[in-house]
C-alpha cells in the first residue's frame, strides 16, 4: 500500500510497507538517481525495483525487466528535468496534469491536492483516511538542470571572450 503525490514541484511518498502476513515496517520508497532525477513506485516490490533499476540503466526497451510470470499491476514515476513520466510498461506516459496522486491512497491525496495542499500535506492527510499508508513522508524536488559538456565548453568560451575584451594593447 502506497500513496505518491506530485504538486508540480515536489514528489512525496509515504514510508509504510507490509508483508503478506500484515507485518508493517518503515522503508524508503523514493530513489534518487545519479543524474539528479528520482523514481518511486507502487505495486509489487519486485517489479517496482526492477523498473527503477531499468530506468537508472537508461531505459533500453530490449532490456525491459520481466519479474515472474506476469508484470502485475505497478506504477513507477520518474521525475526528470524534461517532465514527470509514468511507467506501467516500457513505454512511459508524460504526465501533463498540474498535480496527481497514485497508489492505494490516490483518491484522498488527489482531493487534498485539489484543495491546495502540497504533495507532502496530501500524503499526511491520506494517512488519516487510508489504511496501509503512513509512517512518515519522503520528498524530492529537482535541482537545477545539470550542465552538459557542451554548455560547460560554452561557459569557458564566454569567460575567455570577457578576458580578451579587457586587454589593452
Amino acid at each position: 500500500m502506497t500513496v505518491i503525490a506530485w504538486d508540480g514541484k515536489t514528489l512525496a511518498v509515504d514510508r509504510m510497507a507490509s508483508t503478506e502476513n500484515g507485518n508493517i515496517f518503515e522503508v524508503t520508497k523514493l530513489r534518487t538517481l545519479n543524474d539528479g532525477t528520482a523514481t518511486v513506485g507502487a505495486g509489487p516490490v519486485c517489479k517496482v525495483l526492477e523498473v527503477q533499476n531499468w530506468i537508472a540503466d537508461g531505459c533500453l526497451a530490449e532490456d525491459y525487466p520481466m519479474c515472474g510470470e506476469s508484470d502485475g499491476d505497478y506504477s513507477v514515476i520518474h521525475v526528470t528535468h524534461d517532465g514527470v513520466f509514468l511507467y506501467q510498461s516500457q513505454y512511459p506516459m508524460k504526465i501533463e496534469s498540474k498535480f496527481f496522486a497514485i497508489g492505494s491512497g490516490e483518491s484522498q491525496a488527489n482531493g487534498a491536492l485539489a484543495m491546495g495542499a502540497t504533495a507532502k500535506q496530501a500524503c499526511e492527510i491520506t494517512f488519516r483516511y487510508q489504511l496501509g499508508c503512513g509512517l512518515g513522508v519522503d520528498t524530492f524536488e529537482l535541482g537545477p538542470r545539470p550542465k552538459t559538456v557542451k554548455s560547460k565548453i560554452n561557459d569557458i568560451k564566454k569567460k575567455k571572450k570577457k578576458k580578451a575584451k579587457g586587454l589593452v594593447l
